[in-house]
């Protein structure tokens, strides 16, 4: 009888198993298998196929499409074995300019606490992206905006100046700092109303609704569901937090970001393991409201030796996905971003394991 067996583990929950440490195989289980309970969780609840387990199973990664019924509620999963602890993830995930470095990232730096403007000094629009900004209008704009966004870049930059580009991202640069310290000292009743198309978009609805959307939450992590809505309030005990800033390739047009990170760690009879949660607090295109976990579950690798599971769920609301020209692009970015995972998921596993980077095809 495996381990998992004799302690009556069931088959509960993935995300269960990640708070309270990843029931692991007994000596006479292989060691590279999944464990029956994870196992269990990532086929029923998150919908892994059992070619997506056998290759987590083989050190690859997996990620698929989870369907919501909703063409703009996206949510994509997926799973790699890593060969390191799972404290070992989280402290080089502390360093995030350099975990989340590479061709697709040009951008990106951590906030001090508490910010200052200096975090933001590698920020910079360039003139195209400053002058679509410059036409903003509340409800036509290129760049996700809110109304008192539009008139004070409108109002605060000398557009006929020849220095009005350095003018605009020093305006700019003010305006993000200021929304994190709002955002800090006020929660998600400081987060932005877009208002780049007909419709108001305000990110913190979006984010009551994917939490809402994600029962498991509130089910398995009541506290990180609570902290996620009531933000300064109910911080999950052993936690930890920081802020970043980042500019990702994505799509058509570069995506400028700003992410809360929430770090938890439960203890666990075979180690400890982590929560990983990005709440993302602003973005310039495509997104109006994203949260992302990275559950860090200890595990046996086939050498006996440590490892992790790192499960990742990406859950958001995207532009552009319904009507007739959404029902046409749906697949092909839903393709895109499902490979974008799979890749991400190797990245980090290569880097953590001090392997040489994939030869991008």
């Amino acid at each position: 009888m495996s381990r998992c067996a004799s302690l009556g583990c069931g088959n509960r929950m993935m995300l269960a198993l990640a708070m309270a440490g990843a029931c692991i195989p007994g000596p006479r289980a292989a060691a590279q298998a999944l464990p029956a309970t994870l196992k269990g969780a990532m086929t029923g609840y998150l919908k892994f196929t059992p070619a997506e387990i056998t290759a987590v199973e083989g050190g690859r990664a997996a990620a698929h499409i989870v369907e919501t019924g909703d063409p703009e509620d996206v949510f994509i999963v997926g799973a790699v074995r890593v060969g390191v602890l799972p404290a070992v993830f989280v402290e080089r995930y502390r360093n995030i300019t350099e975990f989340e470095s590479g061709p697709g990232i040009p951008a990106g730096g951590k906030f001090s606490t508490p910010p200052v403007e200096q975090d933001l000094s590698g920020l910079a629009f360039i003139k195209d992206e400053i002058d679509d900004i410059r036409d903003c209008k509340p409800g036509d704009c290129s760049f996700k905006i809110g109304d008192p966004g539009i008139q004070r870049i409108r109002t605060s930059v000398n557009w006929k100046s020849q220095g009005y580009v350095a003018e605009a991202n020093k305006v700019i640069r003010g305006m993000w700092l200021e929304y994190l310290r709002n955002y800090q000292a006020k929660g998600n009743a400081a987060l932005a109303a877009y208002h780049d198309s007909d419709k108001l978009s305000r990110v913190a609805d979006g984010l009551t609704k994917l939490v809402k959307n994600l029962p498991v939450l509130e089910q398995y992590v009541p506290e990180t569901a609570d902290y996620l809505v009531r933000f300064p309030q109910s911080k999950p005990p052993s936690s930890e937090e920081f802020y970043y800033w980042q500019i990702a390739e994505f799509g058509l047009k570069p995506v400028h970001r700003v992410t809360h990170v929430i770090i938890q760690k439960k203890p666990g009879q075979f180690g400890d393991a982590y929560l990983i949660t990005n709440k993302m607090l602003y973005a310039s295109h495509y997104f109006r409201s994203a949260l992302e976990f990275r559950f860090l579950i200890p595990a046996e690798g086939s050498d006996k030796k440590p490892a992790t599971y790192l499960v990742v769920l990406q859950r958001s609301y995207v532009d552009g996905l319904t009507g007739m020209k959404g029902k046409l692009l749906r697949g092909p970015i839903m393709s895109r971003s499902r490979d974008a995972l799979e890749r991400y998921l190797m990245a980090s596993k290569n880097k953590l394991e001090g392997r040489p980077a994939a030869a991008k095809k």
